[in-house]
């Protein structure tokens, strides 16, 4: 399974978030700056990571986006199902076959061993000593 650009861009911009000390406003300009990130494309990420309530958004001059909660409480799984659909990765997982198929146990293992192990993980661990973003 690969992630979409989204996915990882994504969590690029959440990750410089967590490293502006989290409740800092972020211009958009600046998050592009900091993440190697269009504003264009942020400007499709930033609604769907604050549909999701990982962000939030202020109006305005010196507006922008910041984290809508503390690091620690938002997970890696968080941000990635938010940008990419939940991340059913096989239509089975909940279609009407209900599990009749043979396969649909092992799709079913592997869909949650991705997720345990992405909600292990929190925003948290992505804050920097030295305040670096990673930009590839």
């Amino acid at each position: 399974m690969k992630l979409s650009t989204k996915a990882r861009y994504g969590l690029r911009v959440m990750e410089t978030l967590v490293n502006n000390d989290g409740a800092d406003i972020v211009a958009i300009s600046a998050l592009a700056a900091a993440t190697n990130v269009t504003e264009a494309y942020l400007e499709q990420i930033m609604p769907l990571l604050k549909r999701a309530d990982l962000v939030t958004a202020v109006r305005g001059a010196g507006g922008g986006y910041r984290l809508a909660r503390d690091p620690a409480l938002i997970t890696i799984g968080e941000v990635v199902r938010a940008l990419e659909d939940n991340l059913e990765f096989i239509d089975c997982l909940y279609a009407p076959c209900g599990g009749a198929c043979k396969t649909h146990g092992i799709w079913t293992k592997i869909y949650n061993a991705i997720n345990g192990a992405l909600d292990e993980v929190s925003l948290e661990e992505l804050k920097t000593t030295d305040g670096t973003t990673c930009t590839k």
